[in-house]
């Protein structure tokens, strides 16, 4: 494991809309801890490690992509990732996971690609060559990480940048892989989706965000009369904004206590998504908001996937919550080299992407938004 990269970026498929494999058992299992997996990845605020957006989607396939590779970590990997200690499919199960969300949509941007990256005669050892091909069919590029490391991080930042339509984060530091590095393995996933009722432009007003000194600055907010699933309590409120389809749905959580929404952030669990979840309830409303988002950033994981496996992960991504839609990418990567940091500010809010029918979480993070 110490001579694999892993990285993920996005790609885009052509819309289509041919039938969905068959959804089994071991998948939905595959799903149930991708999103132990989520709340595991947005867990970690009392260290401010920010999650302002990444794909759990992403980070998850990369890994399964990995987790029966080396027996010496297969387990590690497999609890990184909260699969189910003993479960024998269940690294197939989240590769048949990935196929099933590589399958192309109508209306629908929403793609997995995988490729491996290396020296032809220092790929991985056959078993695993094997399965990965069987699992996720990876292309193959020629790359030497030795001899001519600049060029290929280079190639390697181009791709993830195109890819995932990177602007301002870098997948790789200075271009460059870590050293020792020998192959890279990548995997990629994109989303993008305009909304079942979109938000008028003419509605969209700035609203006052509080910051801890008493000072304000203006956060944007989108406005629509007519329908939402939403709950509500002394604590948070929780609304469902369906896509276009119906097969997808972001689902936007925040605290509604202004005093609290100034120090703390909210804390997501299996258990208290599922609660929040099934307490939801239809409603007719004259204005249902949600803020807009769009962030890019790098971010490293190593404090909540603190194996030995898996040190050094870290992923560049963006994400746009928009009067139209929602639209997001990501670059994930096992780079082991230092990510910057950056002046925290607490984000009550959060956002999900996920499948509304299974409960997969495709994308997620932290967001500003105005209490009351």
């Amino acid at each position: 494991m110490s001579h694999l990269l892993l990285l993920a970026a996005c790609l885009a498929a052509p819309p289509a809309d041919p039938a969905l494999p068959d959804w089994t058992p071991a998948m939905q299992r595959a799903a149930d801890a991708n999103t132990r997996f989520t709340c595991r990845m947005l867990g970690s605020v009392e260290n401010r490690t920010s999650a302002l957006c990444f794909s759990p989607l992403g980070l998850f396939a990369a890994l399964a992509m990995v987790a029966d590779a080396d027996d010496s970590v297969r387990r590690e990997l497999a609890a990184a990732i909260q699969l189910a200690p003993g479960d024998d499919e269940a690294p197939r199960a989240a590769a048949s996971l990935a196929r099933y969300y590589a399958t192309p949509r109508a209306g629908v941007t929403l793609a997995f690609e995988s490729a491996l990256w290396g020296e032809p005669g220092r790929r991985l050892r056959r078993s695993s060559l094997e399965r990965l091909t069987a699992d996720f069919k990876p292309s193959f590029h020629a790359a030497d990480f030795v001899k001519d490391a600049a060029a290929s991080g280079g190639r390697l930042n181009r791709w993830a940048a195109d890819a995932a339509g990177l602007t301002r984060a870098s997948l790789l530091r200075d271009g460059r892989v870590p050293n020792g590095t020998l192959s890279a393995l990548a995997s990629g996933f994109r989303f993008r989706s305009e909304w079942a009722d979109p938000f008028p432009p003419e509605r969209t007003a700035d609203a006052p965000f509080p910051l801890g000194d008493g000072t304000r600055f203006p956060v944007t907010v989108f406005h629509r009369a007519g329908t939402v699933r939403r709950f509500r309590d002394a604590d948070v409120e929780v609304q469902e904004l369906p896509l276009a389809g119906g097969e997808f749905s972001v689902v936007l959580i925040r605290l509604v206590e202004p005093r609290a929404a100034l120090s703390r952030e909210v804390t997501l669990t299996p258990e208290r998504l599922a609660t929040w979840l099934a307490r939801l309830r239809e409603e007719q409303r004259d204005d249902v908001a949600a803020p807009a988002i769009r962030e890019e950033h790098t971010e490293a994981f190593d404090d909540r996937l603190s194996s030995a496996g898996v040190r050094g992960v870290g992923q560049a991504s963006r994400v746009s919550l928009s009067e139209r839609g929602f639209d997001c990418g990501a670059a994930a990567l096992r780079p082991g080299t230092a990510f910057g940091g950056s002046y925290y500010i607490v984000r009550p809010g959060l956002f999900l992407l996920r499948d509304a029918r299974r409960g997969t979480i495709l994308c997620a993070g932290r967001h500003l938004a105005p209490a009351g």
